[in-house]
């Protein structure tokens, strides 16, 4: 079991600070900054309201993919998903390829 041990907060301390510990010391409490330097997201990194060039990341971001809408379709099947999209046809015979060129 752990044991709560009655402390008291240290006078002083300003709007927008935090108690943070002072020492590696038990109940070495102090008023002081708090938020440190912020998280890292990719390589986008510091505090995510700082960022002015977020947007233009997102801007950036590809587009969802929809079938026939921003991205093809063959003979009206979507190519979207996994597995093989079987094409069928009777295609040209060697002798007509050359007879192209």
């Amino acid at each position: 079991m752990t044991r709560i041990r009655k402390i008291g907060i240290p006078n002083g301390g300003t709007t927008g600070q935090v108690l943070k510990k002072g020492s590696n010391t038990d109940f070495d409490i102090e008023w002081g900054t708090g938020g440190g330097s912020g998280g890292s997201w990719g390589s986008i990194s510091g505090t995510l309201s700082d960022q002015t060039d977020l947007q233009t990341a997102l801007n950036a971001k590809q587009a969802t993919l929809i079938s026939a809408t921003n991205i093809k379709t063959i003979n009206g099947s979507s190519v979207l998903g996994s597995g093989d999209l079987v094409v069928s046809g009777s295609g040209l015979t060697q002798q007509q390829v050359e007879g192209l060129i």
